[in-house]
């Protein structure tokens, strides 16, 4: 149980909170304590060292002291007063694509927002095509709104009382909802508007579809490539290992630090995430019994069909029967000519599957051709942290010497004292 001090014209009344109550009811009870009269025209806020606090959230997290001072004060005292704090003024960043950049505007959370989006639109000297399109979207923390939603709003209306960033995506083109006869506009690159980071589409390289690869395992055990590729006394972490990490510790915690969501809140956001990801081409790898995998490229709009057909011509018996499963939870897709890869059977940009052949056999399944050229899986090491070429990698010359770990060399990050 934790104690604010609330102070009112040089008077002092405290009040207990506990981790979960809100500041909403210490203001209730000091508004009763000092006797003070509600108006129409203005409203109480606490303050914290010239900051409005947040009455909606719960003690535990605004961080704030046990025994801090808080201020009680109307709101038409703080805007009208000469105290260099006017809450009803706010800056707004707009972050404009099109080569436009970034701007720096001062507003009032009563003006119109269309209003001052024109007035960017006048100091960034927008083209015409621009300034007459109705299809310009404004992306107000994670919701998206278009410019004729917000036609008769305010800032206030929808929720903005603070300083912040609204990124404004003008269109690829601005040919669509423009008068008749318009001006000639002079040819200019289009740029991609820019997404947001987690939307953003994994690069795959552009290779011809149908193209079955071949991988191959590995003879050279994992123990030994990790031996081989990391020291004794090697403990530095890569940037691309600490963005990994902190991936896996955001998943386990639930992005602490974040809002505080329920499962299905959770569950509604990932598949909103997945929804936002535009499916090009699907990336599609068989792994056989023998630890042989086939890699082919495929159309969103091809069917399961097709995936059967690329996978048995690779096969030395073209006319062995089998079937492909999901590995986890595994499940039997279906060999049909309607279901497509994409819209039917959810397929991403990348998908595993395991092949099962009838009767089963241990292999080896594919063509030697495809064998030939196959190429070998390995460890995600790259040149760089082991030092060695890809050339050496496919090279191993006789047998590989496994590094023996020893207590004779003291490790760096180990500190003995000399008593």
């Amino acid at each position: 149980m934790s104690t604010v001090n609330i102070v009112h014209n040089f008077k002092n009344f405290k009040v207990k909170v506990s981790p979960n109550d809100h500041l909403n009811d210490a203001l209730e009870k000091s508004v009763t304590h000092f006797k003070l009269i509600k108006r129409e025209e203005t409203r109480f806020v606490l303050f914290h060292n010239k900051t409005p606090v947040a009455l909606d959230l719960p003690w535990r997290f605004l961080n704030l002291p046990a025994g801090a001072n808080l201020e009680l004060l109307e709101l038409g005292e703080v805007v009208n007063t000469d105290k260099s704090l006017d809450l009803a003024n706010i800056k707004i960043r707009f972050i404009v694509n099109q080569h436009y950049g970034s701007i720096m505007q001062q507003v009032n959370i009563s003006d119109n927002i269309t209003d001052i989006l024109q007035g960017v639109a006048t100091l960034q000297k927008w083209d015409d095509q621009y300034l007459k399109s109705s299809r310009i979207t404004l992306q107000i923390f994670s919701k998206m709104y278009t410019i004729e939603e917000l036609a008769n709003h305010s800032f206030q209306s929808i929720g903005i009382t603070n300083s912040l960033s609204i990124r404004v995506t003008l269109p690829g083109n601005g040919t669509e909802n423009v008068e008749a006869n318009p001006e000639p506009v002079i040819a200019q690159t289009t740029v991609t508007p820019v997404e947001p980071a987690e939307y953003l589409k994994p690069e795959i390289p552009s290779l011809p579809q149908h193209q079955p690869i071949a991988y191959v395992p590995s003879t050279t055990p994992i123990a030994d490539q990790v031996s081989q590729a990391e020291a004794e006394d090697d403990f530095e972490m890569t940037i691309e290992q600490a963005r990994r990490y902190q991936q896996i510790l955001k998943k386990k915690t639930g992005n602490l630090g974040g809002p505080l969501m329920t499962k299905r809140m959770r569950e509604e956001m990932e598949q909103k995430n997945k929804s936002h990801i535009v499916v090009s081409e699907c990336l599609v790898r068989i792994k056989f019994p023998d630890l042989t995998y086939l890699e082919i490229r495929f159309l969103p709009t091809d069917s399961t069909h097709v995936i059967y057909e690329q996978v048995a011509q690779s096969l030395i018996d073209e006319q062995q029967q089998f079937k492909l499963y999901y590995p986890h939870p595994q499940k039997h897709v279906e060999n049909s000519l309607e279901k497509e890869l994409v819209k039917d059977m959810q397929f991403g940009l990348k998908t595993i599957l395991l092949y099962e052949s009838e009767p089963t056999n241990k292999g080896p399944f594919l063509k030697s051709e495809l064998l030939k050229g196959a190429t070998v899986l390995s460890m995600d090491i790259s040149d760089k942290e082991t030092g060695r070429s890809s050339q050496d990698q496919k090279k191993p010359s006789g047998k590989v010497p496994t590094v023996k770990k020893t207590l004779n060399k003291v490790p760096k990050w180990l500190k003995l004292s000399k008593k």
